[in-house]
């Protein structure tokens, strides 16, 4: 993630909601699509700063502190009192309880980070809007009669609320002996399954996904999960998955090598931000060496403070060319957004043509 800069000249960050410098109040504006300092007009009514546009608060952030985005007037007009990336949560926790607020600002601000990420790489997200999958978000709790399970099924993603807490994912991370285990990655996961739900079933890239996956059918998922969950990870696995949960069934090979390329473009678009690299998200070979040449010098920075490496994974042949196959579908995707803009797509106004 880039860095911004407030008008008093400290810097602003992707989270903030307010300057530490000048103390005035800052957020994401969605004419400039930056963090900016917002300037307080009148009831309601905001002005960024830098733009000079006239904005609304996201009535999340108004109201319970757990978002700092703004809206535009165009979309004020239009009736929306949400900020875009509120308006895909459809189910948001019991706000009288204090903690579960906490716990949802975190989910909230891990959700915006990585809908950057996609808007960087111009992937499509379809909204309530879009014929194809809309996309939303269920954040909620367990109770004692219900187990909330984080997944994702027919556009519609669910977060267990539990995984905003800290110790809890920490508990769990290290009960599945995972490397990582983080909010982010668990978007970065379930949208894995949502974009091979929009980009790949029931299109012609099927066939071409099996040849690089295997096939989705056989084993079942379930029989391939009863089979994971009783007899463990593919013993190669760390020869021919990102991850041994990878090694699965395809559906979470896809999905854990969605989650690696989201990690690969995050890390990239921050590292050019800081002038290390000049990133290339049009090559995928150049976005691998420069990633595991970053990740080896900031592994090194972690371990000088006892901290887990960035990027703990060894990518083997058959891992690249998963990521490789998935920056095709990216890029793909991203280019029939581009002329569903132009308005070159005809009678196809949608960005995934089937």
């Amino acid at each position: 993630m880039k860095t911004f800069e407030c008008l008093c000249g400290n810097a602003l960050f992707w989270d903030n909601y307010s300057c530490l410098g000048c103390h005035k109040d800052v957020g994401f504006c969605p004419n400039c699509e930056e963090i900016r300092s917002i300037d307080f007009v009148e009831e309601e009514t905001w002005q960024c700063r830098h733009c000079q546009a006239i904005l609304s608060k996201c009535r999340n952030g108004l109201a319970h502190g757990v978002c700092n985005w703004f809206l535009s007037d165009q979309e004020v007009a239009a009736g929306e009192s949400l900020c875009w990336s509120c308006r895909l949560t459809k189910v948001v926790p019991d706000v009288s309880k204090p903690h579960y607020v906490e716990l949802w600002r975190k989910l909230e601000a891990a959700k915006r980070r990585v809908l950057y990420s996609l808007k960087t790489i111009q992937l499509p997200i379809c909204c309530d809007d879009c014929t194809v999958l809309p996309l939303e978000f269920h954040f909620k709790a367990s109770t004692p009669e219900h187990l909330v399970t984080t997944g994702h099924s027919a556009g519609v993603i669910t977060i267990q609320l539990e995984e905003a807490d800290d110790v809890q994912r920490e508990t769990v991370r290290v009960q599945f002996a995972e490397p990582h285990r983080t909010l982010v990655g668990h978007f970065r996961h379930e949208l894995g399954h949502y974009f091979w739900d929009l980009l790949i079933r029931g299109t012609k890239e099927v066939d071409h996904f099996r040849s690089v996956f295997g096939d989705e059918r056989s084993p079942t998922y379930e029989d391939a999960q009863r089979a994971y969950y009783a007899n463990g990870p593919q013993s190669n696995w760390p020869q021919n998955f990102i991850s041994a949960y990878a090694s699965m069934h395809p559906w979470e090979d896809f999905a854990e090598t969605f989650n690696a390329y989201l990690d690969i473009v995050a890390v990239l678009d921050t590292a050019g931000a800081l002038r290390w690299i000049v990133p290339d998200f049009s090559n995928c070979k150049t976005m691998l060496t420069h990633y595991q040449k970053i990740g080896l010098s900031i592994n090194e920075f972690n371990r000088e403070m006892g901290l887990k490496d960035l990027v703990p994974e060894i990518y083997h042949a058959d891992v690249r060319r998963k990521i490789e196959y998935l920056h095709g579908v990216v890029r793909t995707a991203a280019k029939r957004v581009d002329l569903a803009t132009q308005g070159l797509m005809g009678e196809h106004p949608d960005p995934v043509l089937r």
